[in-house]
């Protein structure tokens, strides 16, 4: 039997009686075999027809060549069919100007009312409320348009005098507040407000390693008319995969002492913990784990042999995200709980790829976390790069009984001073703004893990400058004063923006953690610990340098926080943002006297831990 088309409704006839002429032929399900129309500009009228659309989103192309998806508003179907709707709750529509449908130019008054039907949509996604849309038609002359949407929280009404007369930029403005929902909504109202809404609506897109996700980011892709509005994409690579945790034994000792550690030392982890002893116990959780790990393996096969990134023309920005970003009172396990696949090396595989594909013309790159190791070997033309935001950190994989991040510092100390790091930085000469860290903020076993990995000669030489960098962001480096104010001096010209956070002065930070056999001549004693500390405060450093970039820059805008050390063991000062940070930083814009002093030195660690 041939594919069924949308029927043609007459000029003449009300699409209210439309339907109830049709209510005889609705059955019980959607009739998933048949071609569904979707229109430019869309009349919702409430109905129980089960032949209407059930397509969730642009884009879609149908088995008849003739009919495709084109800047559509957002349909409120559940997918893949409508088994959990129940008459009335379906949905007939007609189309303004479409092939099949009445050639009127009449305005509707648009109304939503929250209905208790829910459906969740795609992976590790929240239950979300489908709203009933009622319409109901205005005279001709009428150009009012009028949408509300109720919530349990609160009441909002939205009502716009003629929407085509307000300019498209207040539009745009105000879509940057409100939630994706709301969005979706407001592309229903009209044509003219759906391409304002679909602009704003797939601006950022973020997808994971699901066949859910990833089968939707390729979808967009696919739609001229939307991948033209993608601008940044986030790429989630946390993981189901919990790192040596395959046969349901390694799974329960996996889960048990890390559910024993969060109720006994994180109060705000307390009942995680309870919900991880509760799941190492159970074999169905374990099955539903093996599951997605499987579903995941299959998602990345499928992402990595797709072209989808190359197809959206107008990307200008990736964000590879990472690891801390998870529930505090999840009820189930979290996505990442592993924290990452691919044996624990954070972004790894990802920054590979897009070394490997061709150039994309992307402005903006942002790796969230990023192993150590990815610095062994690199490539890839990054030169249209004009912002780079990335953390190294020497996280390493782990067994089931060390539930925490153990570092692999000594092996990373090798890796990122070994020349690459700055190639990979040096070969984007159109930099505007640049910031490094080399802080791993997770639990080390020792004072050594928290140390930086490289210094500020190791990354960024003594000669390289960036002719239009005018934002620079340094965190957790090794320097001297002459090797961080060289590199501050060196862009003078066209630096506005300094934010320093953890940077160590060191005499030995040339050598630094680039020398295998770099000296740890820590102290033997409380007593001569508390010596080396004296002998060092005579010295002022971190002022004396202090006082040379505020005669040297003229900036806009500095940030220094964190530690400021003068020694790789031991001590300087904490600042913080209520107290030191806030007036060290007024200090480097505008002078006047340095609030750094020997009174406000601390130890930065603790004697205790050069004991082990």
């Amino acid at each position: 039997m041939p594919p069924l088309m949308p029927p043609r409704i007459p000029s003449n006839t009300n699409a209210v009686e439309f339907v109830n002429s049709r209510s005889a032929h609705n059955s019980a399900h959607c009739d998933l075999s048949r071609n569904y129309f979707c229109f430019d500009e869309i009349n919702w009228i409430q109905g129980i027809d089960t032949e209407t659309g059930i397509n969730t989103f642009c884009g879609t192309v149908y088995p008849d060549a003739r009919i495709i998806c084109r800047n559509c508003a957002l349909q409120p179907f559940h997918t893949p069919s409508c088994d959990a709707f129940e008459a009335p709750k379906r949905w007939l529509y007609t189309c303004k100007d479409g092939t099949y449908s009445p050639q009127d130019h009449r305005r509707l008054s648009f109304s939503m009312d929250e209905t208790s039907c829910q459906t969740t949509i795609g992976d590790g996604c929240a239950d979300k409320k489908i709203l009933n849309l009622v319409a109901r038609r205005k005279s001709v002359g009428e150009e009012a348009c009028c949408a509300a949407t109720l919530s349990k929280s609160s009441d909002t009404t939205i009502l716009a005098s003629n929407v085509r007369h307000l300019p498209t930029e207040l539009h745009r403005h105000i879509l940057q507040y409100v939630d994706s929902d709301t969005v979706m909504q407001y592309r229903i109202a009209s044509k003219y407000l759906c391409a304002i809404g679909t602009e704003e609506l797939f601006s950022t897109v973020t997808f994971n390693y699901s066949t859910w996700s990833v089968e939707r980011l390729i979808e967009m892709s696919k739609s001229p008319d939307i991948r033209r509005h993608v601008k940044t994409i986030i790429w989630d690579t946390n993981h189901w995969m919990i790192p040596h945790v395959r046969t349901f034994r390694e799974w329960d000792l996996y889960l048990f002492y890390k559910g024993l550690h969060y109720r006994a030392e994180n109060c705000g982890l307390y009942t995680y913990g309870n919900v991880l002893i509760k799941l190492a116990q159970s074999q169905d959780e374990f099955k539903a784990y093996l599951d997605k790990v499987r579903d995941e393996k299959a998602a990345e096969k499928l992402f990595f042999t797709s072209d989808a990134l190359r197809r959206f023309q107008n990307l200008q920005t990736i964000h590879i995200s990472d690891g801390e970003d998870l529930e505090l009172d999840a009820l189930s396990l979290r996505r990442g709980e592993g924290r990452n696949g691919w044996n624990n090396c954070c972004g790894l595989v990802a920054f590979e790829f897009l070394q490997k594909m061709p150039p994309l013309p992307i402005k903006t790159l942002r790796l969230e976390k990023l192993s150590h190791f990815a610095l062994q070997h690199v490539q890839g033309d990054f030169s249209s790069l004009t912002s780079l935001d990335l953390n190294i950190t020497a996280r390493k994989d782990r067994k089931h009984r060390q539930w925490w991040d153990v570092t692999g510092w000594w092996t990373a100390a090798r890796i990122v001073p070994n020349g690459n790091l700055k190639k990979f930085i040096t070969g984007m000469p159109h930099l505007y703004s640049l910031r490094i860290s080399l802080h791993d903020s997770s639990r080390s076993d020792c004072w050594r893990g928290r140390m930086p990995l490289a210094s500020i000669d190791a990354v960024f030489g003594s000669e390289y400058t960036w002719p239009k960098l005018r934002h620079l962001s340094l965190c957790h480096f090794f320097a001297t004063p002459d090797s961080l104010l060289s590199l501050l001096s060196r862009h003078r010209a066209t630096l506005k923006e300094v934010g320093l956070r953890n940077i160590f002065f060191d005499d030995d930070c040339t050598q630094s953690a680039a020398n295998p056999h770099w000296p740890f001549d820590y102290p033997l004693s409380a007593y001569e610990y508390q010596t080396m500390i004296e002998q060092r405060l005579q010295l002022g450093e971190w002022p004396s340098f202090l006082q040379k970039v505020a005669e040297t820059l003229h900036l806009e805008q500095a940030m220094i926080s964190g530690r400021l050390g003068t020694h790789r063991f031991g001590f300087g000062w904490h600042l913080n943002d209520r107290d030191l940070a806030p007036a060290v930083s007024e200090y480097v814009m505008s002078g006047g006297h340095c609030p750094l002093n020997n009174d406000s030195v601390r130890l930065l660690h603790d004697w205790d831990e050069f004991r082990h």
